[in-house]
């Protein structure tokens, strides 16, 4: 009777092991149409149920040294900080050293109706204060260092959107004053509470915050454009420009650590987390994105760095964790990948784009050329490394990759929303004479072949 138990616990295990297998290859058969599309260029890892299901990088890490991503691979996170900051002030609010009921003024006398601001205004982004990376062109001062008088110099100048605790309105200044306050209530730098807190704990041992100054053969670079046509560089930002706010890097899997702690009660208390997972006058709880995917609801947060995108969706019910880390802010698909992500994890139904042909330059030629739909709309097919590229008139700056598909079609997929095909039809020769599409109005454009 043992042999036969033993048995039926061996095949069990062996038939979940094909299953999981099965669904890696999925998962990462999905991840790679994406990146192939261009729509993804950086790592993932997808967890359920405390077992690893992907866990790869894609594309470039570095272009210029034709290094690879893979998932220790280093990015910056953006707003995924705010995670980690509201963790550490609601683990004070649990110590009694503040409280969330704080009015700002007791931090910040000075502060214009710092009164009527609470800390969980702050933390809902229910306080109406201005945005402070909204400022006029902040993407040139990102790079100069910022300190806490500068930053309230600025938002003492602006006033208040709407009354605090009335509406949403998303802020990183919000963030930006809670570090300035975990300062000054543990009386060391934002940054070392983090570390002692919460990475040298967990174990996060590739995760931190001066980006800009890392060594580290890991570290990935952030690119504002980037296709074969034309690769462009983010401009480096320094961290305390957004601190607490978006001034950290990680890793997928230094960030699946983060979600295993949560889960485990070794951040926060789960009376704690239920109440930071609920809503407040708009989709954001205390420090985390509140959605709904799949059916189920979720939570996590989105982030956004010149160069770098990220998106974290967490089911703290099914303990399904999914991140996606892109070292690109050129059009990625990171919502629509994540959807789709879910969808597979939970059985439903979804669309994905079709996998592009893999063709050479010669057979890629075959569509180049100027094409006409009247005087005015010439449009220029282009073969620049191995990529076709189309553009409207003379304007080679604002080029789409179009992606070969079976049937003479060209897919285009410049964002979400703004995708679709060029129909080609072949002269007697093989090469191409008239392209037909279907702009988003609804009219239909047929473009011949001039040149």
């Amino acid at each position: 009777m043992k042999k036969i138990i033993v048995l039926l616990l061996a095949i069990a295990a062996c038939t979940l092991s094909v299953a999981q297998g099965d669904i890696s290859q999925k998962l990462d058969s999905m991840m790679t149409i994406y990146a192939n599309c261009n729509k993804f260029n950086g790592s993932v890892l997808v967890a359920k149920g405390g077992r690893v299901l992907l866990e790869k990088g894609y594309g470039f890490k570095n272009v210029s040294g034709r290094t690879l991503n893979d998932a220790n691979t280093i990015f910056q996170i953006g707003s995924m900080t705010k995670e980690f900051t509201a963790a550490i002030i609601l683990k004070l609010a649990v110590q009694k050293k503040l409280s969330l009921d704080d009015p700002l003024s007791k931090y910040f006398p000075s502060f214009p109706k710092a009164d009527s601001i609470t800390l969980k205004n702050l933390l809902t982004h229910s306080s109406g204060i201005f945005n402070y990376t909204d400022v006029f062109d902040f993407w040139k001062q990102s790079n100069i260092p910022a300190n806490e008088q500068m930053v309230l110099d600025t938002l003492q100048q602006k006033q208040l959107l709407f009354s605090p605790g009335t509406k949403f309105s998303y802020s990183n200044s919000n963030y930006m004053l809670l570090a300035y306050i975990i300062q000054k209530v543990v009386k060391e730098p934002y940054e070392t509470v983090v570390r002692n807190w919460i990475f040298r704990p967990l174990k996060m041992e590739h995760s931190g915050f001066d980006f800009k100054h890392l060594q580290s053969t890991d570290k990935s670079t952030g690119y504002w454009n980037f296709s074969a046509a034309k690769y462009v560089e983010g401009p480096p930002n320094d961290s305390s420009e957004v601190i607490g706010s978006g001034s950290m890097y990680s890793t997928v899997v230094d960030l699946y650590k983060w979600h295993q702690a949560l889960q485990a009660g070794k951040v926060l208390d789960k009376a704690t987390l239920v109440q930071a997972y609920q809503p407040f006058k708009g989709p954001y709880g205390y420090g985390w994105e509140l959605d709904s995917m799949a059916g189920r609801k979720t939570v996590g947060h989105n982030g956004r760095v010149y160069g770098f995108e990220s998106k974290m969706i967490r089911v703290p019910e099914d303990d399904v964790f999914i991140v996606l880390l892109n070292n690109h802010s050129d059009g990625p698909w990171l919502h629509e990948i994540a959807l789709n992500t879910m969808a597979f994890l939970y059985g439903h139904p979804f669309s994905m784009p079709e996998a592009p042909l893999q063709l050479t330059e010669e057979k890629l030629t075959v569509f180049t050329g100027k094409f006409a739909g009247d005087k005015d709309h010439i449009f220029e097919v282009r073969l620049i490394g191995g990529h076709l590229f189309g553009s409207e008139g003379d304007h080679p700056d604002h080029m789409m990759e179009l992606l070969p598909l079976p049937g003479n079609r060209l897919k285009f997929m410049a964002h979400v929303g703004e995708e679709g095909f060029f129909n080609v039809e072949m002269d007697e020769n093989g090469n191409a004479a008239t392209m037909r599409t279907t702009n988003p109005r609804g009219m239909k454009l047929i473009f011949q072949k001039i040149k």
